[in-house]
């Protein structure tokens, strides 16, 4: 059984990769647009499942292998996070989340090919960023760009350095994957990264 993954993400692939060897990443054709009228958590949950379901009829794979989707959404003070893109949008957007908790709804969709196996799993990780001031911002922003993070950030580099908090159920969920929640849902279908 084989696993795809639709994604392009190499944040993704790289925590992917260190548990399971046989990760073939593929490129979704989702539409990522967030639609502000729903809540962040089903935005997430619709997201993960569209990635995969923009590939399903285009890979040339067995009617049992595993295709996976993932999709984080950030939300705070009732609007949703993007990715910053610039260093500029980037300072902008660590600005605004000065002394703000941020949930981030992270949701995995697992399917076969087939679609016999159907499951959907969210996760929600808060954060709670610290008085950020101008100089803090721009000594994070020179040490490390993470303009292509939502919230402008890397909780796995320096990230830690603007938060106060964090509750986590997954220590990878921030990353943008649950593995721990992952590993469970794949084990239900007899998948073991061991």
């Amino acid at each position: 059984m084989k696993i795809y993954l639709a994604s392009q993400s190499v944040y993704k692939i790289q925590i992917m990769q260190k548990f399971f060897a046989e990760v073939i990443s593929v490129s979704h054709q989702a539409d990522e647009t967030i639609n502000t009228l729903n809540d962040p958590e089903f935005e997430s949950r619709r997201l993960a499942k569209d990635k995969v379901l923009s590939i399903i009829e285009s890979i040339d794979c067995s009617p049992k292998d595993i295709l996976i989707g993932v999709d984080q959404v950030g939300y705070f003070d009732g609007g949703f996070l993007e990715k910053p893109g610039t260093i500029e949008n980037q300072k902008r957007q660590l600005a605004q989340l000065s002394n703000k908790e941020v949930s981030f709804y992270t949701s995995i969709y697992v399917s076969s090919k087939d679609q016999t196996i159907k499951k959907l799993i969210t996760d929600c990780t808060l954060v709670k960023f610290k008085k950020l001031s101008d100089k803090l911002i721009d000594n994070y922003v020179k040490k490390e760009n993470a303009s292509d993070c939502a919230g402008g950030f890397k909780v796995e580099s320096l990230g830690p350095i603007l938060m106060e908090y964090v509750n986590m159920r997954d220590p990878y969920a921030l990353q943008g994957l649950p593995i721990m929640q992952l590993i469970t849902l794949l084990e239900e279908v007899g998948i073991s990264p061991i």
